[in-house]
């Protein structure tokens, strides 16, 4: 989980268990969110099933494209100079 080493950088100082603690949880959330979402989509425009596997390459690229799109939210995270300057 390379997030973690991610998670434990941005954390605020004396505040970090709580913030680690709530971090983490929304991703174990996100983790279990995910399959819900997956089923989702699939039931209601794929349409795939165990005998019918027509459209299977449709849920493999829409997987692929919302296992990247978190990539462009990572300019949101603070840099680290922009946390050593709250820090002073």
């Amino acid at each position: 989980m390379p997030f973690l080493v991610l998670f434990a950088k941005i954390t605020p100082k004396r505040v970090e268990a709580t913030a680690f603690a709530m971090l983490t949880g929304t991703a174990n959330l996100v983790g279990t969110m995910r399959s819900w979402v997956g089923t989702g989509i699939n039931a209601a425009f794929v349409g795939v099933s165990e005998k019918n596997l027509d459209n299977y390459y449709i849920l493999v690229i829409i997987s692929t494209v919302m296992a990247v799109t978190p990539l462009f939210y990572l300019r949101l995270l603070p840099s680290r100079s922009a946390i050593e300057l709250k820090e002073a």
